[in-house]
């Protein structure tokens, strides 16, 4: 039972050293994930975000800070450059370019002067294929299917794990949940069980639906493994890798994978988001985005944006070498603005529309937003004490008025998470500040409660 925690002590020990010699100024360049912008250099001269449209930037778990902006504050104190680097920046970003406050280095065309690929929008409401549960339609079969015969390589797109994402009753016509948290159980076919994708329960697949008995239960959906399964036995002749977090768990099976299809030992690679950027390969000649609908339809305010982002760094995968190289995208609302403008690789006039979204509805980059989430195993204590911290709020709130105020309190749209019933209040302001300022004047007139606790996020990425 030491070995865990003698590994823990060995990275630990590794990662001081490494601190150490930063600090000492032996070390010139530091690269590292988000914790990496606290790395005591005692001379920086520059900081370089790449990808800075990536919500990992933030950190979901206390601390909650957001890399980006920490790098912000620690740029201003040390007066150096900030660079902010990616193809599809975020919008409160672009504005801050938009209105001067940022400067806007604008790279339009691609090395060597190479065209954007084309992208088609392929509708898959009539296709017969999808109507049977299929992933992949006729058109990208029959894509797929030239590609191998020329030779290219292709990468499919899909961002859902697992099998099938949702297990339902015919009996009750219910979803099966995680018994811990309000979120549907997928079917993981190659591990034979069914997880929780939000708190990593997991057990054997269920006989009978825990909240009738009945033992009809139907699998819905399709995720990567299944993708993979279809494309195995449509094209049995294609060498096929999966990209996901399931199948990448081991220690350098993420490099090991991405060496073998530069190689060409790799016909298809398909999987989640881990393979929409970053990726570089001359021979990809095809790209297939198997369900833009996942992206599109999330409620989250963010969600054209993210989608928009997503699909414009999928299409960005190929057409990188002297072959070119098309994508297609398979999605049931081919109107969608976030996938026609994806579809033409125009950032700007996404943009312009999103503003105006945003602008309308008061949302971020023009406010910014701060939730308080309360959680406790008990729903109605919960619910007791955010009214009660609502009702501590709004008279408070009202001298700030119009420039703040509140939404709800109301569930979480994930009401249950880790056996723990979560409601939130959310506090639109002008800046983050003004909130701050406020929430100084407010904390020690805040009542406990046994039971229950609060969190606080300042400018959240996740309002689930």
């Amino acid at each position: 039972g030491l070995q865990p925690q003698t590994h823990d002590l060995r990275r630990d020990r590794e990662r001081h050293w490494q601190w150490r010699q930063i600090a000492q100024g032996k070390i010139q360049i530091v690269v590292g994930a988000r914790s990496a912008i606290f790395a005591p250099t005692p001379n920086l001269g520059i900081i370089i975000i790449d990808e800075e449209h990536e919500t990992t930037f933030k950190q979901d778990t206390t601390p909650r800070y957001h890399a980006r902006e920490v790098a912000r504050e620690r740029a201003r104190l040390e007066q150096i450059p900030l660079v902010l680097g990616t193809a599809t920046p975020t919008l409160e970003t672009f504005l801050r370019a938009k209105e001067g406050t940022d400067t806007l280095l604008s790279m339009p065309a691609r090395i060597d002067d190479r065209p954007m690929p084309p992208v088609q929008i392929i509708d898959t409401r009539h296709d017969p294929l999808i109507k049977q549960g299929q992933s992949l339609g006729r058109a990208m079969m029959n894509a797929i299917q030239r590609t191998l015969t020329d030779s290219g390589q292709i990468i499919l797109f899909f961002n859902v794990r697992g099998f099938s994402p949702v297990l339902w009753c015919q009996g009750c016509g219910e979803k099966i949940l995680c018994p811990s948290c309000d979120t549907s159980l997928t079917w993981h076919r190659d591990k034979q069980l069914v997880l929780c994708h939000t708190c990593d329960y997991s057990a054997s697949h269920p006989e009978h639906c825990p909240k009738c008995g009945n033992k009809s239960i139907r699998h819905l959906g399709s995720g990567t493994q299944k993708l993979e399964e279809e494309v195995k036995a449509k094209f049995p002749q294609a060498r096929i890798a999966r990209m996901d977090s399931d199948s990448m768990k081991k220690p350098g099976s993420h490099d090991e994978v991405l060496e073998k299809f530069r190689e060409g030992e790799i016909d298809v690679l398909l999987g989640t988001q881990m393979i929409a950027k970053g990726l570089d390969f001359p021979n990809v000649t095809f790209v297939g985005v198997v369900n833009a609908d996942v992206l599109v339809n999330q409620p989250d305010f963010r969600a054209a944006e993210r989608a928009f982002q997503l699909l414009a760094q999928v299409a960005g995968r190929t057409g990188r070498g002297n072959r070119g190289g098309h994508v297609y995208i398979q999605t049931s609302a081919p109107d969608e603005p976030a996938v026609q403008f994806a579809a033409e690789h125009d950032y700007l006039h996404f943009v312009d529309m999103e503003l105006k979204n945003r602008y309308e509805f008061l949302h971020p980059p023009f406010t910014a937003l701060t939730r308080l989430i309360i959680r406790g195993p008990l729903e109605q204590k919960v619910s007791h004490y955010a009214d009660q911290l609502a009702e501590l709020f709004r008279p408070l709130l009202k001298e700030h008025a119009p420039m703040a105020f509140m939404k709800g309190p109301a569930p979480c749209p994930v009401l249950r998470l880790r056996d723990h019933y979560r409601y939130h209040l959310i506090f639109v302001s002008k800046d983050s500040q003004q909130i701050i300022n406020f929430w100084k004047q407010t904390e020690l007139l805040i009542p406990s409660q046994d039971g229950v606790e609060y969190q606080i996020d300042v400018d959240p990425i996740n309002l689930r």
